[in-house]
């Protein structure tokens, strides 16, 4: 998780920000009708429904903290502990704000070359290695680093010379050119996390993620690029470092959308933001103040992935982050990804999922709030990559 989040302790203080994402939503389905020429007619008779949906969302998000309260609080101290303590790196200070700015990352063109008949995935041995032992390789630190060690790609990605080597996977969508990306391993972090360290530095590594580029991916000059940010309190965390890093790799986007479930403010939202960053890009970004996502097939307005398959053609370049620390939403999110190939396939080019699972990692903040291991993870990412999304863990 990039930053920290917090529920009210009150539950009527989330009940308090639903007359506003109410409100908001004449606006939301404005939005969806200019994007996709769809008149606001044909979604007025759904309205009703939809704001059920809304109510269902709030009462899933409050049932959520009600059942982890004690839980959260403790484990929001410790990682706040983490988060916000100055740690020491290369001789430099690196403090939370920092972790997130694009002065790390991989800098390594995630093009491979070769024109892509089908879309079709190739793990890596590594890949392939942890995804046959996946449980068993996760299950303590000699193991777990002992399989890592021989094959770390981060140096490589951070110094972005050459084409990438072997021990990144491809991946191929169709009528595109043949694309790196980072493989499927260990703990699905930086591999150098636990290994080296345990330091926030490592824990919120970026410097292990081969993103997409302008040269591995069609982007022509008509075409759109879009971004939807499900779970975005602030513009300098994550969503700084999209934008920037994108941006560095020659893909600047045409709009963002972000939902966030507790209200902030719009201030808030921008708080710490130079002004000529937000004047150039809060134009193009449409928040959803106090507006948690739906898990609800039939939302055509707060279902972020129906919004992706709404949006994006097969021409246009699209990115999906899901980071809500809501299993019961964040779920069947993903599952409607899986089960709606076609759609997905067509639509969405990157996907970033923080997916907690038992194993290692409970000891660093996701405690008991897991379902399933890493190799479900790993499942789940591959199927996703078959169909030619570049789907990538998150922090």
């Amino acid at each position: 998780m990039l930053f920290i989040r917090w529920f009210p302790a009150v539950a009527g203080m989330i009940m308090a920000a639903l007359p506003s994402g109410v409100a908001a939503h004449g606006e939301h389905l404005s939005d969806v009708a200019q994007q996709t020429g769809t008149s606001i007619g044909r979604h007025s008779a759904s309205q009703q429904e939809n704001h059920a949906a809304i109510g269902d969302n709030y009462a899933l998000v409050r049932q959520h903290e009600q059942l982890h309260k004690h839980r959260k609080q403790q484990q929001q101290r410790q990682r706040s502990m983490r988060s916000e303590a100055v740690v020491q790196a290369s001789g430099r200070v690196v403090t939370q704000r920092q972790k997130y700015l694009p002065a790390g990352g991989g800098k390594l063109s995630a093009f491979v070359g070769g024109l892509c008949n089908e879309d079709l995935y190739r793990p890596s041995d590594l890949e392939a290695g942890f995804s046959q032992n996946a449980v068993a390789w996760t299950s303590d630190k000699e193991t777990l680093c002992g399989h890592l060690a021989p094959k770390e790609w981060v140096t490589e990605n951070v110094a972005g010379v050459g084409p990438p080597s072997h021990t990144f996977s491809q991946i191929c969508k169709r009528g595109q050119h043949k694309q790196a990306i980072e493989p499927l391993a260990g703990i699905l972090r930086d591999p150098n996390f636990i290994c080296k360290g345990t330091d926030a530095r490592l824990e919120f590594s970026t410097d292990w993620l081969l993103l997409a580029d302008n040269n591995s991916v069609a982007v022509a000059p008509n075409t759109k690029r879009y971004f939807f940010d499900a779970g975005g309190s602030n513009f300098m965390d994550a969503m700084h470092f999209f934008v920037t890093t994108y941006r560095d790799r020659g893909i600047t986007f045409d709009h963002i959308w972000v939902w966030e479930a507790q209200r902030r403010g719009v201030d808030e939202y921008w708080r710490d933001s130079p002004d000529e960053l937000r004047a150039f890009w809060e134009p193009r970004l449409t928040f959803y103040d106090g507006v948690p996502v739906s898990a609800n097939p039939g939302d055509a307005v707060n279902n972020p992935v129906n919004r992706v398959h709404q949006l994006c053609t097969e021409e246009d370049f699209c990115v999906f982050k899901l980071d809500i620390d809501t299993p019961s939403i964040e779920r069947p999110l993903v599952q409607q990804l899986v089960a709606q190939a076609d759609a997905t396939r067509s639509s969405l080019d990157e996907f970033f999922f923080e997916h907690h699972v038992h194993g290692m990692m409970q000891a660093y903040g996701w405690a008991s709030d897991v379902e399933g291991t890493f190799a479900d993870s790993y499942n789940l990412f591959s199927q996703l990559r078959q169909l030619g999304v570049r789907a990538h863990s998150w922090i």
